[in-house]
C-alpha cells in the first residue's frame, strides 16, 4: 500500500520561496520604491487636488524611513513647490500619534496660492484628534512665495530647526532656533 502524505510536494515550496524573492527582489528596488511613493502621496492626497511628483524615492524598513528627491507638489489652483531632498525617519506609531525621529527638507521653494474662498470644513470627527511628537527637524535654503488676491508674502530663510516639536490637536509645543 502506498502512504498518503500530508506535506505539500517541493515543487510547491519552491515556487512560493521563489515567489517570495521576486517580490522581495522588485520592492527593493528604487523604480519600484518611487513609483509606489508617487502613488501612496497622489492618493492620499487626492481629495485636495494637490498632484505630486517624486524623481527617487529610498524607503528603509528597519527603522522606518523615506528620502526623497527632485519632490514637487502642485495644486489647480497655482500653488507649485519643488524640494531637492525630504527625508523622514518614523521612530514609530502608537494609538492616535504619530513619532517621528527627524525631518530634513532641502531646497523648497515655489508659490503657494491661497485658495480665494474657503468653504466651511465638516464638523470634526468625534474621536481624539491626531497627535503628533517631532525630535528634531531641519529645513533649509527656503524661498517660498505666499500669495492672495489682498496681499503676497516672501518667506525665505537659509537654515531653520525644530526640537521637540509637540502636536496634541489643539496646541503646538517646541523649540525653533534660527541662526
Amino acid at each position: 500500500m502506498r502512504s498518503v502524505s500530508t506535506k505539500p510536494p517541493l515543487r510547491k515550496r519552491y515556487l512560493l520561496v521563489a515567489c517570495f524573492a521576486v517580490v522581495v527582489t522588485v520592492g527593493l528596488t528604487p523604480a519600484f520604491q518611487t513609483w509606489a511613493c508617487r502613488l501612496a502621496l497622489n492618493q492620499a492626497t487626492a481629495k485636495q487636488g494637490l498632484t505630486w511628483s517624486v524623481g527617487t524615492a529610498s524607503i528603509g524598513l528597519f527603522p522606518i524611513a523615506v528620502e526623497l528627491e527632485e519632490v514637487a507638489v502642485a495644486h489647480a489652483e497655482g500653488t507649485d513647490l519643488h524640494s531637492n531632498r525630504v527625508a523622514i525617519r518614523l521612530s514609530g506609531t502608537g494609538g492616535l500619534g504619530w513619532h517621528f525621529e527627524r525631518m530634513i527638507v532641502d531646497g523648497l521653494e515655489g508659490i503657494i496660492i491661497a485658495p480665494e474662498h474657503t468653504t466651511p470644513s465638516p464638523s470634526p470627527p468625534a474621536h481624539e484628534p491626531t497627535s503628533l511628537l517631532l525630535h528634531a527637524a531641519s529645513v533649509s535654503n527656503v524661498d517660498v512665495e505666499i500669495r492672495s488676491n489682498q496681499a503676497a508674502l516672501a518667506v525665505e530663510w537659509e537654515h531653520l530647526s525644530l526640537e521637540e516639536l509637540q502636536w496634541d490637536g489643539t496646541r503646538l509645543n517646541g523649540s525653533v532656533h534660527v541662526p
